[in-house]
């Protein structure tokens, strides 16, 4: 069935990141020299071009992917270089890139992938938290930004909510394509619910107007899927 499919894939990636995380625990790393070494973070720094490299051949490698155990040989393939360059690259630099990739399989519908390889790799630094209670504006800062929404990963951060968001209203959607599951609703109204506020956050901040206009777009077409779903019930 698509929910023993969907839910299977989604425990599938996640124990892939796992298992990776273990036997990257277990192999010494060398200490290669960081990008700074060779000067300006730019397309020109040798770690920077090597990086761009990697990253352009797996997504030609996505591109073409049709099976399960492709998936899994990519997903190993970008676990692979994120922690290679990790070190070696400015905590933002970083983080763009792995946000940038997780638009990149999201936008391939590879929903799984997306949310743990990127938008939940960029969250474990936030540790764990419960959206369910997640229900106002200062509850959101308290968790995400202790320190104000002022700081520099922002933009970043808001990024990877509302991605990780999205990607899993997807995965919903592919276990139970018209919520008919009382479940699936509730974690349906928790999403839009951490969204609402997600977006009454970003209210102030004028520069990420465009983080605004996403994450209103998201909620307006989630609310209208979820009405949509169950307009027999309410006529």
């Amino acid at each position: 069935t698509r929910q023993s499919k969907s839910e299977g894939s989604s425990r599938e990636a996640s124990a892939l990141t796992t298992a990776l995380l273990c036997n990257t625990a277990l192999t010494p790393l060398s200490n290669p020299l960081q990008a700074i070494f060779y000067g300006k973070i730019d397309k020109k720094n040798p770690v920077i071009l090597s990086l761009d490299t990697e990253i352009k051949e797996l997504k030609g490698y996505m591109k073409k992917v049709r099976s399960q155990e492709g998936r899994f040989r990519g997903a190993r393939s970008l676990f692979n270089i994120f922690n290679k360059y990790k070190p070696r690259l400015p905590p933002m630099y970083f983080e763009e890139k792995l946000l940038e990739f997780g638009d990149f399989l999201y936008k391939l519908q590879m929903y799984d992938l997306a949310l743990w390889q990127s938008y939940e790799r960029y969250l474990q630094k936030f540790g764990s938290f419960n959206l369910d209670e997640i229900t106002d504006v200062n509850s959101f800062r308290s968790v995400f930004f202790p320190e104000g929404l002022g700081v520099e990963t922002a933009a970043l951060t808001f990024h990877a909510l509302q991605g990780s968001s999205i990607c899993t209203y997807h995965l919903l959607k592919e276990s139970d394509s018209i919520l008919q599951n009382e479940q699936s609703i509730n974690k349906v109204i928790s999403i839009l619910t951490f969204l609402r506020v997600t977006t009454e956050a970003l209210l102030p901040i004028e520069k990420l107007c465009w983080l605004l206009y996403n994450g209103s777009s998201k909620f307006v077409s989630s609310c209208l899927f979820l009405l949509q779903s169950h307009k027999a019930n309410l006529l």
